[in-house]
């Protein structure tokens, strides 16, 4: 991994081989970074770029232990990009083996991990003042009825965490239901894997008024690099993850997010997602 061309820059270890993954690694290479790909499971099509230099097959559970035995392999301080939220909370929780080692994309403390949690997300930004639509957290059958009665529909049903059984399952992430029947069905999908689910206020748009903004927070609380967008097409279609989008020029919606992350003290790596709402005229 050493080579006299990579000493002005360090290696960057991307955690987590997935299409996400591969996007980090095409990124950083073509800037000339030397890239480490770390699998978990057996590597797939995409550990297969020109930008790994090499690819460390591992687990979900075990890639930080294999990261810490391996250390001494790597030039000091390698930087570590996980990119699945599990892979983030495991190094968050494992912030103080790493940080010796590893330069790590979020601050001490219990931030990272409120804020990886979808009702701990909620909580930050709604008692703020931030724009958020009418949500609920449920955790039983029970819970579900009483939150049925009050949220608006169409709403958005999802699990408060995508837990290790919920991802093998093959459940959608996210249920876009339009009545209760729906919603029941949508919260029985998944509640064997996790129990602990969302219920969100859908707004209306097609998948073009999705937004986002990217963002790496310094340590100061301000932004040393931005990048807003828009979805063109997601998949699934009004629900799912992104399959295409564009850059967009959005300063307010660009300051919005600077100041939620400056308000809840997270520096690193970041990025918060906004619709536009044509009833509200806002994001």
């Amino acid at each position: 991994m050493r080579g006299a061309a990579d000493k002005a820059l360090p290696t960057a270890v991307v955690a987590g081989l997935n299409i996400n993954g591969l996007a980090v690694a095409r990124v950083l290479g073509r800037g000339g970074v030397p890239v480490l790909g770390v699998s978990f499971g057996p590597p797939g099509e995409e550990a297969k770029s020109r930008y790994f230099r090499e690819v460390w097959e591992s687990t979900k559970e075990g890639w930080i232990d294999l990261l810490l035995e391996r250390a001494d392999r790597l030039p000091p301080k390698a930087a570590l990009f996980p990119v699945t939220d599990l892979a983030v909370a495991q190094a968050a929780a494992q912030r103080k083996d790493l940080e010796e080692k590893f330069l790590l994309p979020f601050p001490e403390g219990e931030i990272t991990a409120r804020l990886l949690d979808k009702r701990g997300f909620h909580e930050e930004a709604s008692s703020r003042g931030f724009p958020v639509p009418a949500t609920f957290f449920v955790s039983s059958p029970e819970e579900l009825e009483a939150a049925l009665e009050e949220i608006p529909f169409p709403c958005i049903v999802k699990p408060v965490v995508k837990t290790e059984g919920f991802l093998r399952s093959g459940t959608r992430k996210a249920h876009l239901a339009h009545h209760p029947d729906q919603a029941r069905a949508a919260y029985a999908s998944f509640q064997a894997f996790e129990p602990r689910a969302l219920l969100q206020e859908y707004i209306p748009g097609p998948d073009r008024e999705v937004w986002f903004c990217l963002l790496y927070m310094n340590p100061r609380g301000h932004a040393s690099a931005a990048f807003t967008g828009r979805k063109l097409r997601q998949w699934p279609p009004l629900s799912g993850g992104t399959s295409a989008c564009e850059p967009a020029h959005a300063p307010r919606m660009e300051e919005t997010a600077i100041h939620f992350f400056r308000e809840t003290g997270f520096h690193g790596i970041c990025s918060m997602e906004f619709k536009r709402d044509p009833s509200r005229g806002g994001f």
